[in-house]
């Protein structure tokens, strides 16, 4: 499977999830790529994924996270962009643009993505938007952010994930916008209450845990919440996918 990193400015920032009492904040992230492409960039369909850190999460040595993956899969092929690009591949060549943008979840700002333009520029049919667990205390501002992010994307197929795990500050927040702007919905909110779908609980990973340093890395989904991840997703696409693919 061909990866290609694009990072024109290496820099610290943080992007991890924001958890209760995870700790992650606290930490510096050493390289993030702007975005980071998966498979062939001639493919017809054209997936793009705004995430934080559940969807793309570089080395940060100081907390204990040694791959640029989706945090908390066991490897990068495990995490839940992977699985789905090689779902949705299998369907019809696509290539897979995947997106940190955990800055604009703090700071409900545009301005705070660096790379914007490389991401409208991309022109994707699909734009997935999970996003959320980051989202600041101050709510009235979320929705009209949110909203004014989607519409960047025009003439696009736009799909809206809730977040992995709920809070006063994102609950409801998602599903109100695709609702009121008939956009497509996954609920990803139910994984994260069983807690086979978290990473603290996944034994897939026992042998990474010695190398974490913060709770907060436990509190990602595992190899199986990933999996649940890109089945959800999968099965709003789908269909989409099969009427559009002779189009």
């Amino acid at each position: 499977m061909k990866k290609t990193y694009f990072l024109p400015v290496l820099f610290s920032i943080l992007i991890s999830c924001n958890f209760s009492n995870n700790n992650l904040e606290k930490f510096n992230i050493e390289a993030l790529p702007d975005f980071i492409d998966i498979g062939n960039k001639n493919d017809s369909n054209k997936l793009l994924i705004l995430g934080n850190s559940i969807a793309v999460h570089p080395i940060s040595k100081s907390i204990g996270w040694h791959s640029i993956s989706g945090m908390a899969a066991s490897n990068v092929d495990l995490d839940y962009v992977h699985l789905l690009h090689n779902k949705l591949n299998n369907l019809i060549p696509t290539n897979t643009r995947v997106s940190n943008v955990a800055l604009w979840e703090r700071s409900l700002s545009i301005d705070s993505l660096k790379s914007f333009d490389s991401l409208l520029n991309y022109r994707p049919n699909i734009v997935i938007f999970q996003v959320g667990d980051n989202f600041p205390a101050d709510t009235t501002k979320i929705k009209q952010a949110y909203i004014s992010l989607i519409k960047k994307f025009e003439n696009t197929e736009i799909i809206i994930c809730s977040p992995f795990i709920t809070n006063e500050y994102n609950r409801g927040i998602a599903e109100t916008i695709s609702k009121e702007n008939n956009l497509k919905y996954v609920n990803l909110s139910d994984l994260s209450s069983n807690k086979e779908n978290l990473a603290e609980f996944d034994q897939s990973l026992d042998s990474l845990k010695k190398n974490w340093k913060v709770d907060g890395i436990g509190v990602h989904p595992g190899n199986k919440g990933m999996s649940m991840i890109a089945s959800r997703i999968f099965n709003v696409i789908e269909p989409y996918l099969i009427t559009n693919k002779t189009h």
